[in-house]
């Protein structure tokens, strides 16, 4: 699945923006909140790798649970990391509702096409 790709992505840029920003940008996210980003990105991973519509469902769930970790974080952390890890959630977010409709369709299109007995 795309999105189990893409959480990993997400996971290197968090790693990443944890250690940016500096005294003229603002202050790096404080580990307290790049934990609990870290823990929902182990949970969106987990759900959405079970390749099951309700895995998918429960991926999708933790995006409310992020965005309150970021809009909670100190006001002095860069506003730029903040924004680049809206975006990165975001798109993670959109990437695996998209997998999940593929799958939906993929797997409604298995349903409904007859076998080669049932047409024979």
């Amino acid at each position: 699945m795309r999105a189990r790709a893409t959480a990993a992505a997400a996971l290197s840029l968090l790693a990443i923006a944890a250690g940016c920003g500096s005294d003229d940008e603002g202050q790096p996210i404080p580990p307290r909140f790049a934990t609990a980003l870290e823990n929902r990105l182990d949970r969106i991973q987990d759900s959405a790798s079970q390749g099951t519509p309700e895995g998918c469902q429960a991926a999708l769930d933790v995006d409310p649970e992020v965005q309150q970790i970021i809009d909670t974080m100190p006001q002095d952390v860069d506003a730029e990391v903040r924004d680049a890890l809206t975006r990165s959630f975001d798109r993670l977010f959109e990437l695996i509702a998209r997998d999940c409709n593929e799958q939906d369709r993929a797997e409604t299109e298995t349903e409904t096409t007859p076998t080669e007995t049932e047409t024979t």
